[in-house]
């Protein structure tokens, strides 16, 4: 059996690095998700619009975190919150289509 950094390495080459500047959308409230991500630096925001159009900031993300809409993921259904970078980041990320064959790929992932 493979040690935990072995895994983490291998699972990390399964995903492509982005660099993405500040105020970003990654995901849009309304729409469907396409990727999930993994923040390797830098920081985002999870929010959205009240019905008289006010944002409501819910959470935010740091390093060291998986960011993605995950019921829009598995059901590719419309989000009802958006993912935005504060701040710029570095990202691991990964479409949803990309994650189910690297799944059937390699054992380990699942």
């Amino acid at each position: 059996m493979a040690d935990n950094t072995e895994i983490i390495s291998k699972i990390k080459r399964l995903f492509t690095k982005e660099e993405i500047p500040a105020k970003k959308t990654l995901v849009k409230e309304g729409k469907t998700a396409r990727k999930c991500y993994y923040i390797r630096q830098g920081a985002a925001r999870v929010w959205f619009n009240t019905d008289d159009g006010k944002e409501v900031t819910f959470q935010f993300l740091f390093e060291g975190t998986f960011i993605a809409s995950l019921d829009s993921l598995l059901y590719k259904a419309p989000s009802w919150y958006s993912i935005e970078t504060i701040e710029p980041v570095v990202l691991y990320g990964i479409t949803t289509e990309e994650f189910r064959e690297k799944m059937e790929l390699y054992p380990h992932v699942k």
